[in-house]
C-alpha cells in the first residue's frame, strides 16, 4: 500500500505511516499483567529453581521425572464393601506403606490429566478443580511441583495452558518464616512481592497487578501449594492463619501434603503420589547407565543390575521408591549381591557408599592431607565410619528424636538442639553436605532453611542405630523436646520399646533394630550379638490380648534376621498356628497374615498342609498379590490341583497372579474342557497374560476350529492375551469375526482391538464394514474403532459415507467418529454439510462432533449457518461440541443470543454449550436468555442454561437469575437451574436459602440434586442444615443417604440435629445406622445418651454396624472405658480382634491402664482389678485361639 504514495513526504504516507508505528508500539508494549506473568515464567522460574539433581550430582532430566498416581478412596465410599479391597496387599505390607505397589488401572491417573472431566464418587461427571495430592519424603513431590511448573511453562499440556494464565508456585513453609509472620493481615499482594518479586525494581506494581488480575478473574490463575502438613498446625489463630484459608479457597488449586491425617479441606479430587511401575525402573536403570555425552550404554552393568533385582524381591519392591533407585544405582559399585537379603542390609550397604561421597563433600583429611576417592574407596566401615563419627551421632540422634517427637521436617532451632551435645559441630556447615539430608527450600537462607531425611525409612534406619548404639552401651535414650523447651528426657531402651512395641509409627524402626543386632560384630564394632535378649523382650510383658500386632511384630523383626537364630522354630510354629486360627475365625475371603510379604515361607508350607480346603483357598488369594510365590507354596498347590477334581473357580481366578510351572498350566488347561462353565472361565483367566508352553500353544491353535464355541472364545482370548502374536495367528483371529457365536466374535474383537493389525489384515477387516449382517458389521466397528489407522485406510472408510446402504454408513460414523482425522479427511467430510441426502449430513455431523477442529474448518462450517434449517441445527450441534471456539466465532453467535428469531437464539445457546471459558459478556447474555420468559417454547430459556454448565465461577447477578428458575413450572428448567447451581465451589448464604426451597419440590430427583448441592458447601446456617434433617426419615433411601452425608461433612451441629440422627440408629436398614453413626462419630464430644445408644449397636447382627459403632465410640476414652465393665466387653472383644486382622490395633495392659493402640494413637483407659480383666478377656476368646 506504502508504494501508492509519491515520497515519504506526502501527508497521506505521514498519516498511515504514524498509524502503522502506533500498531507496532502496541504490539511491542506489554500490559503491566504481562511484565508480571513474563517475570514470573523467565526470573522466578529459573532453570537452576526447576532442576532436579540426582545423588550423584547430575542432574535428571524431566522426562525421567516419573509422577505416578492414585486416586485416594472418595467420601462415603467404603473399603471394606469394595471387590478390590482383596485384591490390594497387606496394609501392613512395607511397600504398602511405601506405597509402591501398582494399583488398580481404574484409580491409576496421569499428572496431565488430572483436570480432565471424571466420573465422581457418585457417578456423575466431575470437572476437578482443587485437588490435594498427598506423598511421603522421597516419592516426588517437590519434583511434582516441579515437573507442573516446568511442563506449564513449555505449553506440554495444552489442556493447562487453555484453562489457566499462570501457575503460583507457593511453598506453603515459607509463610511461618518471621519476616512474614510478623506481618499484621497478611495478604496476597504481600505475598506475590514476597514469593515472586523480590529481586525486581517494580515488585510493588508487579504484585499490584497481579492481585487484580485474582480479584477480576481468579479463575485463569492455578495455585500450586506445597506443603500444608508443614504449616496447618503451626499457624495458630492468627492473620497467617486467616490467610492461609484463603489460600485454600481460591477456585483452582493443587495442595501437596504428606500423609499425616485428615485436614478439613473441601476438594473435588484427592490423590496419592506411588512408586515407580516396573517398566519406569528398568528405564530408569537404563538411562543411569548411559553416558550423556555419547549415548553409549553399559550394557554389561545394566544387566547385571536388572538381573540382581530380579533375584532380591525385597529389594526389587523397595528400588521403586524413586530416591531408594537413585541411591541404590549411585550405591551398585558398594553392593554385594551375597550379602543383601534383608533391607537392613541393604541400607548399610547404601550408607557406606553415600558416606564415602560425603566424606570429600565435607573436606575430611587424614594428618595434614585431604582425603582422596581413591583413598576410600575399598575401605572398611569402621575406617569410613572414623571419618564421620560426629556426623554420624548427629544424624542417629536427630532421626530418633524426630520419630519420638513425630517430627520430619527439621528447622535450624531442632538442628542446633540436636547438635549442641557434639562438640564443635556445626550443623548448618555439614547439613548442606550430608547426603541422607534435603532443604525443603534450597533458596532460602541458612537461618531459614529446614531439612528432612531423603527418604523416611533413612530416618528409621538412623533412629534405629541410636536405640541399638544406647542399648548395647547401656546408656539411656535421650528425647529431646524439639516443640517447646527443649528439655531432655530419658528414657531406657528397653522401656521405649515397651511403651511402642506395637505402634505403626515404630514398626520399620523395630525392623532395622532387629537386621542391626543381627548383622552384630560382622557390621558393626559396637554391637554384639545381642539379637536373642531383643526377641525375649518382645515375647515380655505388656502382650497384646488381641494377638495379630504381636504376631506382626514378631514376622517384620525375623524377615531382618538370618536363619539360623535359635528360638527361630519355636516363634514359627505359633506364627502357623495363628495362620490357621484365622483361616478359620475370619469370615475374609482371604488371610491378611498370609498377605504379608514377610510371612516366613516355612510357615506358609506348613499352614497349607494343614488347612481345610477352604483355608487353602484363602491362602491363595492371600498370595495373589504378592511379587513372588514361594515355591514350596507352588509345589503344593501343583498337587493340590493334580488329586482334587473340585478346586473352586474363586481358586483358579487367582491362579492368574502367580507365576506358575508347566505342570500346574497343564492342570489347569485340562479344566478347559470341565463341565462347569464357571471353572472354565476361571482357567481362561489363569492362563491368559501369561507366556504358555508349546504344547498348550498348539493346542489353543487347534482350539480357534473347535466345534465346541467356549473353546473356540477361550482359544481366542487366551491366544489374543499373549505379548506377541504372529500374522498367521492374528489372520486366524480375524476369520473368528464371522463365527456363529456371537460370544466367539465378541472375543475376537476385543483381542484384535489391543493387537496394532497390519494394513493387510485391516484392509480385510474394512470390507467387512459392508457385510449385510448387523452383528458383523458391529463388531467390524469395534475392531477398526480401537485401532491407529493409516490415512489410506481413513480415506477407504469416508467413502462408506456416500454409500447407499444405510448400515454401512452407520457403521463408517462409527469408524470415523473414535479416530483422530487429519485435516486433509476432515475437510472433504465437511463438504457433507452441502449435500442434499439427509442421511449424508446427519453422518457428517456426526463424525465432526466428534473431532477437535481446527480455526479453519470451524470456519467452514460457520458458512453454513445461513442454509435451511435442517443444516442450521447440524452446523450448531458441531459447534457445541467444540470446548474452545475461535474468539471471532464466539462472539459472532453470542450476538445471535439476541436475535429476532427464537429459532437462532436457540442455535447460538446450544452451540455455546460446550465452551469451557466464556467472556463474562457472553455469561451474561446467556443468563440474560436464561429468563427470557417471552419465547414460546422453554427449549430456548434450558438451552441458555445448559450452556453456563461448564462454569464455576459465576457472579452474584448470574447466580440469582439462575436460583430464581428453582420456581420454575418446568422440571427440566429447575434440573438445570440445579446442576448449573452444583458447578459453582462457593454459594452465598441468600443464594442457600433459596435454594434450600427446592427440598420441597415435588420431583424426588430435585430434591436430591437439592441435598447434593447443599452438599458441596463447607459450612451451612444451622436452618438449613434443619431443613436438610428433615429428609432423614420417610424418603427414598438415596435422598436420606444424601442428607446423611451433608450432615457428616458438617464440624458442628446443634443438639437437636445430633438427637434426630440418634433416632436413625434404630432403623431397619443398615445402610441408614450406618450413616447415621458416622455422623455421631465424627464429634469428639457426645452426651452419654448419644454413646450408650451407639453401644446398643456393638450387638447388632450386622458385622459392618458393629465395626462402624466401635470406632465411633474409640473417640470417647472415659465412656469407651465403662465398657470394659459392663455387658458389652464380649462384644467388644470380638469387634476388635477381627479387625485387629485387618488394623493397626492392640490391647494389653501398660502401667496400671487398658491400652488401645491404633493409628489415631494410644488411648489409656484406667482399670481396677487386672487379674479380673484379664479373666473376662480370656472368657471372651474364640475357640482355638491360640496359647501364647
Amino acid at each position: 500500500m506504502m508504494n501508492k504514495f509519491e515520497d515519504p513526504e506526502d501527508p497521506g504516507f505521514k498519516l498511515v505511516a504514524g498509524q502503522i508505528e502506533k500498531i507496532l508500539q502496541d504490539i511491542r508494549t506489554n500490559s503491566p499483567l504481562d511484565d508480571a506473568d513474563a517475570w514470573i515464567r523467565n526470573k522466578h522460574y529459573t532453570a537452576e529453581r526447576l532442576k532436579i539433581e540426582r545423588l550423584s550430582g547430575d542432574l535428571l532430566s524431566m522426562d525421567q521425572c516419573y509422577i505416578n498416581l492414585a486416586v485416594v478412596e472418595q467420601r462415603g465410599q467404603e473399603a471394606s464393601s469394595s471387590k478390590e479391597g482383596n485384591r490390594m496387599s497387606s496394609p501392613f505390607s512395607l511397600f504398602h506403606r511405601q506405597k509402591v505397589e501398582t494399583p488398580d488401572k481404574t484409580i491409576q491417573v496421569e499428572l496431565a490429566t488430572i483436570f480432565n472431566q471424571r466420573e465422581g464418587h457418585d457417578g456423575n461427571p466431575v470437572q476437578s478443580r482443587r485437588i490435594l495430592i498427598r506423598g511421603r519424603a522421597g516419592v516426588g513431590k517437590t519434583t511434582l511441583c516441579k515437573k507442573i511448573v516446568y511442563e506449564f511453562i513449555q505449553g506440554t499440556w495444552s489442556e493447562w495452558n487453555t484453562l489457566f494464565d499462570r501457575i503460583l508456585w507457593v511453598p506453603l513453609r515459607n509463610l511461618k518464616l518471621k519476616e512474614r509472620h510478623q506481618i499484621a493481615g497478611y495478604n496476597f499482594e504481600q505475598l506475590f512481592a514476597h514469593e515472586y518479586f523480590s529481586q525486581s525494581s517494580d515488585k510493588s506494581e508487579l504484585a499490584r497487578e497481579l492481585l487484580k488480575e485474582l480479584e477480576r478473574n481468579s479463575s485463569k490463575t492455578l495455585f500450586l501449594l506445597d506443603g500444608l502438613d508443614e504449616v496447618s498446625q503451626d499457624l495458630g489463630e492468627g492473620s497467617m492463619s486467616v490467610f492461609l484459608n484463603e489460600l485454600l479457597k481460591q477456585p483452582n488449586i493443587i495442595v501437596t501434603s504428606r500423609p499425616s491425617g485428615k485436614m478439613p479441606l473441601d476438594i473435588d479430587l484427592e490423590l496419592e503420589t506411588i512408586g515407580f511401575y516396573p517398566d519406569q525402573v528398568k528405564d530408569y536403570i537404563k538411562k543411569v547407565f548411559t553416558d550423556p555425552k555419547t549415548a553409549e550404554s553399559d550394557t554389561e552393568t545394566i544387566s547385571k543390575v536388572q538381573s540382581f533385582l530380579q533375584n532380591h524381591w525385597l529389594i526389587q519392591g523397595l528400588v521403586r521408591i524413586p530416591i531408594q533407585l537413585d541411591a541404590f544405582c549411585y550405591s551398585w559399585k558398594d553392593i554385594h549381591s551375597d550379602m543383601l537379603e534383608t533391607m537392613t542390609a541393604l541400607y548399610q550397604a547404601i550408607e557406606l557408599s553415600l558416606w564415602k561421597k560425603d566424606i570429600l563433600r565435607l573436606k575430611k583429611t587424614h594428618g595434614q592431607d585431604p582425603v582422596a576417592q581413591d583413598h576410600i574407596q575399598d575401605a572398611s566401615r569402621p575406617k569410613i565410619e572414623g571419618f564421620v563419627k560426629d556426623e554420624i551421632c548427629f544424624l542417629e540422634s536427630l532421626a530418633f528424636t524426630g520419630l519420638h517427637d513425630d517430627v520430619i521436617e527439621f528447622e535450624p532451632k531442632h538442628l542446633n538442639r540436636i547438635s549442641d551435645s557434639i562438640r564443635n559441630f556445626l550443623p548448618d556447615k555439614a547439613a548442606p553436605c550430608l547426603s541422607f539430608l534435603r532443604t525443603s527450600n534450597p533458596s532460602s537462607e541458612g537461618r531459614n532453611r529446614s531439612y528432612h531425611f531423603i527418604h523416611l525409612t533413612f530416618q528409621e534406619y538412623f533412629a534405629a542405630r541410636y536405640f541399638v548404639r544406647q542399648w548395647i552401651a547401656g546408656e539411656p535414650l535421650n528425647c529431646v523436646n524439639l516443640g517447646g523447651s527443649g528439655k531432655i528426657d530419658k528414657a531406657e531402651p528397653v522401656e521405649c520399646f515397651q511403651k511402642h512395641k506395637y505402634t505403626a509409627r515404630y514398626d520399620i524402626m523395630w525392623r532395622f533394630v532387629a537386621g542391626l543386632l543381627d548383622s552384630g560384630k560382622k557390621e558393626l564394632l559396637f554391637c554384639p550379638q545381642k539379637i536373642e535378649d531383643f526377641f525375649q523382650i518382645i515375647e515380655e510383658e505388656p502382650l497384646d490380648f488381641l494377638g495379630p500386632a504381636h504376631q506382626r511384630l514378631v514376622m517384620h523383626c525375623l524377615s531382618e534376621v538370618s536363619s539360623d537364630l535359635p528360638i527361630r522354630d519355636g516363634l514359627e510354629q505359633r506364627l502357623s498356628k495363628w495362620l490357621l486360627f484365622e483361616c478359620e475365625f475370619s469370615r475374609n475371603s482371604l488371610s491378611y497374615l498370609a498377605r504379608e510379604v514377610e510371612f516366613p515361607e516355612k510357615v506358609l508350607d506348613i499352614g497349607f498342609r494343614e488347612t481345610s480346603d477352604c483355608g487353602k483357598g484363602k491362602i491363595i488369594r492371600s498370595l495373589s498379590t504378592r511379587a513372588v510365590i514361594p515355591a514350596s507354596i507352588v509345589k503344593q498347590v501343583a498337587s493340590w490341583l493334580e488329586h482334587n477334581e473340585f478346586v473352586p473357580h474363586a481358586v483358579i481366578r487367582e491362579l492368574a497372579e502367580w507365576s506358575l510351572p508347566d505342570d500346574i498350566l497343564n492342570s489347569v488347561a485340562a479344566r478347559l474342557r470341565y463341565k462347569d462353565r464357571s471353572v472354565r472361565e476361571a482357567a481362561v483367566s489363569a492362563l491368559s497374560w501369561r507366556a504358555l508352553p508349546d504344547k498348550i500353544l498348539k493346542d489353543l491353535i487347534a482350539g480357534l476350529k473347535d466345534h465346541d464355541g467356549f473353546i473356540r472364545k477361550a482359544a481366542v482370548e487366551i491366544l489374543g492375551r499373549q505379548t506377541a502374536l504372529p500374522r498367521e495367528i492374528l489372520e486366524d483371529i480375524a476369520a473368528r469375526l464371522k463365527d456363529n457365536d456371537k460370544f466367539v466374535r465378541e472375543a475376537a474383537v476385543d483381542v484384535l482391538a489391543r493387537q496394532a493389525l497390519p494394513d493387510k489384515i485391516l484392509k480385510g477387516i474394512v470390507a467387512r464394514l459392508k457385510d449385510k449382517s448387523w452383528g458383523l458389521r458391529k463388531t467390524t466397528v469395534q475392531v477398526l474403532s480401537r485401532q491407529a489407522l493409516s490415512d489410506k485406510i481413513l480415506e477407504d472408510i469416508v467413502a462408506g459415507l456416500k454409500d447407499e446402504s444405510r448400515g454401512l454408513r452407520e457403521a463408517t460414523v462409527q469408524v470415523l467418529s473414535r479416530q483422530a482425522l487429519p485435516n486433509k479427511i476432515l475437510e472433504d467430510i465437511v463438504a457433507g454439510f452441502k449435500d442434499k441426502s439427509w442421511d449424508l449430513r446427519e453422518a457428517t455431523v456426526q463424525v465432526l462432533s466428534r473431532q477437535a477442529l481446527s480455526d479453519k474448518i470451524l470456519k467452514d462450517i460457520v458458512g453454513f449457518k445461513n442454509k435451511d434449517c435442517s443444516i442450521q441445527h447440524n452446523v450448531v450441534h458441531v459447534l457445541s461440541q467444540q470446548t474452545t471456539l475461535p474468539s471471532e466465532i464466539l462472539e459472532d453467535i453470542a450476538a445471535q443470543l439476541n436475535d429476532e428469531s427464537a429459532t437462532v437464539r436457540l442455535h447460538a445457546a446450544r452451540a455455546l454449550g460446550g465452551q469451557k471459558v466464556m467472556p463474562n459478556e457472553v455469561l451474561k447474555a446467556l443468563a440474560a436468555l436464561a429468563v427470557r420468559y417471552d419465547d414460546n417454547t422453554v427449549n430456548i430459556r434450558k438451552a441458555a442454561i445448559k450452556a453456563l454448565n461448564r462454569q464455576i465461577s459465576l457472579s452474584n447477578d448470574i447466580l440469582m437469575a439462575i436460583t430464581a428458575q428453582l420456581n420454575d413450572g418446568d422440571e427440566s428448567i429447575r434440573k438445570a437451574a440445579i446442576e448449573v447451581l452444583g458447578r459453582q465451589t462457593v454459594l452465598p448464604d441468600d443464594i442457600l436459602r433459596a435454594i434450600v426451597a427446592g427440598l420441597d419440590d415435588k420431583s424426588r430427583s430435585i430434591q436430591h440434586g437439592v441435598i447434593e448441592l447443599l452438599g458441596r458447601q463447607t459450612v451451612l446456617p444451622d436452618d438449613i442444615l434443619r431443613a436438610i434433617t428433615t429428609r432423614l426419615n420417610g424418603y427414598n433411601l438415596f435422598i436420606q443417604q444424601a442428607a446423611f452425608e451433608v450432615l457428616h461433612r458438617q464440624t458442628a451441629l446443634p443438639d437437636d440435629i445430633m438427637r434426630a440422627i440418634t433416632m436413625r440408629l434404630n432403623d431397619d436398614n443398615k445402610f441408614i445406622q450406618k450413616a447415621a453413626i458416622k455422623v455421631l462419630g465424627r464429634h469428639t464430644v457426645l452426651p452419654d445418651k448419644i454413646l450408650r445408644a451407639l453401644a446398643a449397636r456393638l450387638e447388632d447382627k450386622t458385622e459392618s454396624v458393629r465395626d462402624a459403632a466401635e470406632f465411633a465410640i474409640r473417640r470417647h476414652g472415659e465412656f469407651y472405658s465403662t465398657l470394659f465393665r459392663g455387658p458389652y466387653i464380649a462384644f467388644l472383644y470380638d469387634i476388635l480382634i477381627r479387625k485387629s486382622f485387618e488394623e493397626h490395633l492392640s490391647w494389653y495392659i501398660d502401667d496400671g491402664y487398658a491400652c488401645i493402640n491404633s493409628p489415631e494413637g494410644i488411648m489409656k483407659l484406667p482399670i481396677d482389678e487386672h487379674n479380673e480383666f484379664r479373666a473376662v478377656l480370656k472368657r471372651a476368646q474364640p475357640a482355638n485361639f491360640p496359647a501364647r
